[in-house]
């Protein structure tokens, strides 16, 4: 039972959305369940509805719930069609409504004939343009966490390795890493932010501190070694790197697209209609300009 509760909210929606599908006359070849005042709950709307992975008797409950919520819903809306002197101001909403969703849905069509391509070079322009106003909020790193446990053979070599990290030693560090490491990640292509590389750490860092840039991080608890070699730095308050924004950069670029093809499309439109006499202008005494 408490399945189906959970479905409470499901079965009111697709009752009330489903309300104006009901108001037919009896159909031949679909099997009645229910009638009310004339209108119809078929066997085959309420199958389309039923939750998947529902155990038999929690299907049984959501189809005896959702007939009697329809029912409630279709006396309710008897009740409210009496008794609601004037249903004007629903039928101006309810038209609004209809045309916001047909205008959205045409809108969508519209913005899919838009290429979704941006060419890089567009992209890496608009970045050295607007670069300043994507300014970093944590430091970004690159470069080698290690985590040994303490007894681990080679430390000593480790750090030599660590100390020059060019691609004979990188792949040297590779190959112990493989052999000792508990935990390690070369992100030496990849920017990762301060916070995220400190929570690999026993001991926190602040982002000021020398020993950031200068050298082998190393730090030690009874178990474990900590070995962090960053490789390149950015601190917080700079523009955020080219190939850590690019994605977001080329969403706005893309949105930006849209946008102005909607705009110009509309413009168009107007125009058109102006122009082919759909739209007719008055003066103010009610006579056509």
């Amino acid at each position: 039972m408490t399945t189906v509760l959970r479905y409470g909210f499901v079965l009111l929606w697709v009752i009330t959305n489903g309300f104006a599908c009901n108001r037919i006359k009896m159909e031949m070849n679909r099997q009645p369940v229910m009638e009310l005042n004339g209108k119809v709950l078929y066997k085959d709307h309420i199958e389309g509805v039923i939750p998947s992975g529902l155990s038999k008797e929690d299907s049984l409950s959501f189809v005896e719930n959702y007939k009697r919520q329809w029912a409630i819903t279709q006396l309710m809306y008897d009740k409210a069609s009496t008794n609601i002197g004037s249903t004007q101001e629903i039928d101006e909403l309810a038209e609004i409504y209809r045309q916001e969703l047909l205008i959205n849905a045409y809108q969508q069509q519209l913005i899919a004939q838009v290429s979704q391509e941006v060419p890089e070079d567009s992209v890496f322009a608009f970045y050295e343009q607007e670069k300043s106003h994507f300014k970093l909020q944590d430091a970004l790193y690159k470069g080698i966490y290690i985590k040994v446990t303490s007894t681990a053979p080679d430390q000593a070599q480790l750090s030599k390795w660590l100390s020059e990290p060019d691609d004979e030693n990188l792949e040297n560090i590779l190959h112990y890493c493989t052999k000792n490491a508990v935990f390690y990640d070369f992100f030496t292509e990849d920017w990762i932010k301060h916070s995220k590389i400190m929570a690999f750490l026993p001991q926190p860092i602040e982002t000021s501190e020398s020993g950031l840039t200068s050298g082998t991080i190393v730090q030690q608890t009874d178990e474990y070694n900590y070995y962090l070699r960053l490789t390149e730095i950015i601190p917080a308050g700079q523009p955020e790197p080219y190939e850590h924004v690019k994605h977001e950069l080329r969403n706005i670029m893309l949105n930006r697209s849209r946008v102005i093809y909607l705009q110009k499309f509309q413009e168009e439109l107007y125009e058109n209609a102006i122009n082919s006499k759909q739209i007719v202008f008055y003066n103010e005494n009610g006579t056509q300009q």
